[in-house]
Order: structure tokens, then C-alpha cells, then sequence
């Protein structure tokens, strides 16, 4: 059952109802990145034999379909692309990290139940080759350029259309939507804490670019520890993995303390209209283009189940 604030006078418009027809158009955003990722697949195919050449397009082409519906979602919100507030980076590179190794550590949990339970999780790995350039364009793809454009997409142009609901709100609906937006359920579950922490810390730093190198530097430290844990194996493998976990953990703590220390904090609630969590939450379960648009993602996230 819907729950909207009725109108103070007659002709009025119910509080809801705006934030209903703003979540129908991050529906349509939605929907628009996974059109224009079908149509690129069906005029470009993946080709058996990959080139470095040919590997920059598809990021540069994957980057812009996922850019191009939130920039015209968001392109009258201005992103904050100015110098960090001081004091703000190093705190927020730290925290940004340990919460995505924290969503990591419970993503490996995750795979570990279901894998007993007989349920197959599928992950996905770099694939590298033999050919050196080849092999830097795919890394610098999954870090540089998806650290950009997603930062930019989700903690840039969908945060800012959304704030005027309220920063906490904003915050949890534009993690949901990145979480989502990832194509595994073991991404997804890393990428839901680590949207809410990218999102808090762009509002406490005032700049996308703190969460922009956490985002970065995780991704490059992930796919480094794997092929490391890798090439080790088994038990020795496993330890190496968990101790850089708990490192960047450790690394979580003491952004929490310079947080505190520098009183880098800022109100979630500040300047947002008098709806309840529970008729925003009503809002957004009525706009049938944004449940349209998470069906669909969670049929893709479904696929990486077995």
C-alpha cells in the first residue's frame, strides 16, 4: 500500500508523487544502459581473437553506455569535480577500501555457504594473455576507466539527481542501483557497501575524486592479490588473500579515527522534504519503470547462479 503525505490544500501535490516520477525516470537510466549494452553486443560481438586495439573499444564503449543514460538523468545536477575538502582524502581512500574488502570477505562467506548447499556461484576473473599491451589495457579497463565511470554515473550524476529527497536516502537508492548494475552476486553484494561508502564520502569530502582513487586503487589491489593468491595456491593462497583483507580493514579503523579527529561527518538528513523513510520506501516500490528496471538486473544477477 502506498503512504504519501496528503496535500495541505485542495489541488496540492502529494510529497510522493514527485519522488515516484523520479524514480520512474532512474527506471528509464536503467533501462536505457542495459539497451544500449544489448545493441553494442549485437553490432560489435565479442571476437575470439582479442587485440589491444579492439579491447579499448569495448571499455571505452561499455564506459559510454553506461554514462550516457545518467548524464541525461543528472546533467542539471553539477558534479562535484572540485578539490576535496582537507583533510578528506586519506580517510576516505582508507574507508572506501576496507568496506569493499569487507563486502569481499563476505561475498567469499556467501560462495562458501551456498557452494555447501550445492549452489554454484560464478565469479568473475581477468583474462589475461601473453600479449604485454593487450594485458595493460584490460587492467587499466577494470581500474582506471571503471573506477571513472561508474564513480561519475552513479556517485556523480544519479547521487545528484536523487539528493534533493534527502543525502541518506540518495546514498542507499544509488547503491542499490550499483550493486545491482554489476553482473555477479558475489560483485554485488562488495559493490551495495562499498556504493554507501563511496556515497557518504563524496557529501563528506565534497569531490568525486577521494572515492574515484579508493575505487581505483581497490580494484587494482584486488586483481593483484588474486593473481598473487593464484599463483600460490591452496592454503598459502587463501592466508595471503584474508591478510590483505584484514589489512585493509585495519586500514578502515584508522579512517574511522582521523574521521573523528578531523570531524569529517555530515548530516544525511539535512534540507530533505517531511516524507518518512516508510512512504519513501512506498515511493519507490510504486514506480513501475524502476521495479521493471531491477527485475531485470536481478534476472542477470540470477544468471551467475548454478
Amino acid at each position: 500500500m502506498r503512504h504519501v503525505i496528503p496535500p495541505s490544500a485542495p489541488g496540492e501535490e502529494a510529497l510522493g508523487e514527485p519522488l515516484r516520477r523520479q524514480c520512474d525516470q532512474v527506471g528509464w537510466a536503467i533501462l536505457g544502459y542495459l539497451a544500449l549494452t544489448f545493441l553494442s553486443l549485437l553490432l560489435f560481438p565479442p571476437a575470439g581473437n582479442r587485440s589491444a586495439a579492439r579491447e579499448l573499444f569495448s571499455t571505452l564503449l561499455s564506459a559510454g553506455c553506461l554514462l550516457l543514460p545518467y548524464w541525461l538523468l543528472g546533467r542539471r545536477a553539477p558534479l562535484p569535480l572540485g578539490k576535496p575538502r582537507p583533510g578528506a582524502t586519506v580517510p576516505t581512500l582508507l574507508a572506501g577500501m576496507a568496506v569493499a574488502s569487507l563486502g569481499s570477505l563476505l561475498s567469499s562467506l556467501l560462495q562458501l555457504i551456498m557452494g555447501r548447499a550445492g549452489w554454484e556461484l560464478e565469479e568473475v576473473q581477468p583474462s589475461f594473455s601473453q600479449n604485454p599491451l593487450l594485458n595493460l589495457v584490460i587492467l587499466l579497463g577494470m581500474t582506471l576507466c571503471a573506477a571513472l565511470a561508474e564513480e561519475i554515473a552513479f556517485r556523480g550524476f544519479l547521487l545528484g539527481f536523487l539528493r534533493r529527497w534527502g543525502d541518506g536516502f540518495a546514498i542507499v537508492l544509488s547503491a542499490v542501483v550499483f550493486a545491482f548494475s554489476h553482473s555477479t552476486l558475489l560483485q554485488a553484494l562488495p559493490a551495495f557497501l562499498s556504493g554507501l561508502a563511496f556515497g557518504y564520502f563524496t557529501l563528506v569530502s565534497r569531490s568525486l575524486w577521494p572515492s574515484v582513487a579508493a575505487h581505483l586503487c581497490y580494484n587494482g589491489l584486488a586483481i593483484a592479490v588474486n593473481q598473487l593468491s593464484q599463483a600460490l595456491g591452496g592454503k598459502a593462497g587463501t592466508v595471503f588473500g584474508l591478510l590483505w583483507a584484514l589489512l585493509l580493514l585495519a586500514g578502515g579503523g584508522v579512517s574511522l579515527a582521523l574521521c573523528r579527529r578531523r570531524r569529517l561527518a555530515v548530516s544525511l538528513s539535512r534540507g530533505a522534504p517531511p516524507l518518512s523513510p516508510r512512504e519513501k520506501t512506498g515511493a519507490v516500490l510504486a514506480s513501475p519503470v524502476l521495479m521493471m528496471a531491477f527485475l531485470c538486473l536481478l534476472v542477470n544477477l540470477a544468471g551467475s547462479i548454478s
